[in-house]
């Protein structure tokens, strides 16, 4: 009748908004882990080590399955990966330096006992003057001048750090076997405690020293390093591997370990 006709828009429901609302904070908080989850970059553009999330003590269980009269192998359990990944709490790096205060080469090391005592290659730490030793989570290392015990033909070597630590228990005298599962924890080209799994893949006799023979890929950096069994027991030191070949891998086994840190494995802490 001539009049204006004014056309106002359908008003959305309260449901609509609410579903856009819930939408828009499921989106933020997935960009938020996203975030978080990214690898960091350094001014270099080198990847650095993220901080792992803490978790329960893993190290206590692999404990109680070493200990004498534990049960027998029927009573063990084996350790999911992920537990096992727990155990590179007392896996480190070891940072070798010359007389003038430089670091010149870097290797793993295994902590044998509750009072700083830290299982290695002889090769890794030979001509250092002192030693940096970086543990999970932790971005200054413990600097030690203590070079405690080594043995050439073992390639075998004991520090020590002035510090607590967590030890990995020695696996019992019982027989690994090949086809056995493992997993190796190491700094392969100081990729600080990276960790691979695969089987014994045999036994060498090498210069005398008995090894195991392993496919977990490692890399240089890894030597010093931890070959576990699914129970979470130390059962050799990662040592070398063939460079012609793929996943040809050695490690100094237990029966070798044993008598030589006979002295500091499983020591109590001293109060340090």
């Amino acid at each position: 009748s001539g009049g204006i006709v004014v056309k106002i828009p359908p008003r959305s429901s309260g449901r609509t908004r609410r579903e856009k609302i819930r939408q828009g904070r499921e989106q933020e908080a997935a960009e938020r882990q996203a975030a978080a989850q990214a690898p960091r970059q350094s001014a270099g553009g080198m990847l650095s080590d993220q901080p792992y999330p803490s978790a329960p003590p893993a190290a206590e269980m692999a404990a109680s399955q070493s200990r004498p009269g534990s049960g027998g192998a029927g009573s063990l359990r084996k350790m999911e990966y992920e537990e096992l990944a727990q155990l590179s709490a007392s896996v480190v790096m070891i940072m070798v330096y010359d007389q003038e205060g430089r670091c010149f080469k870097t290797g793993s090391g295994v902590a044998v006992s509750q009072d700083g005592y830290i299982l290695t290659n002889c090769h890794v730490v030979s001509g250092g003057v002192s030693f940096g030793v970086r543990f999970e989570n932790e971005e200054e290392e413990t600097r030690t001048w203590s070079l405690v015990k080594y043995h050439t033909a073992f390639d075998l070597a004991v520090i020590r750090v002035e510090r607590r630590c967590v030890p990995i228990p020695l696996a019992p005298p019982d027989p690994v076997v090949r086809g056995q599962q493992i997993v190796a924890i190491g700094s392969p080209l100081g990729l600080f405690n990276t960790i691979s799994d695969g089987i014994v893949s045999g036994f060498r006799r090498i210069d005398q020293v008995s090894m195991i023979q392993f496919t977990a890929p490692i890399s240089r950096g890894s030597s010093g390093g931890a070959l576990l069994d699914l129970y979470g027991r130390l059962v050799g030191i990662i040592t070398a591997g063939f460079d012609d070949g793929q996943n040809l891998n050695l490690a100094v086994d237990r029966d070798t370990i044993a008598p030589f840190a006979a002295g500091f494995l499983g020591r109590q802490d001293s109060g340090l």
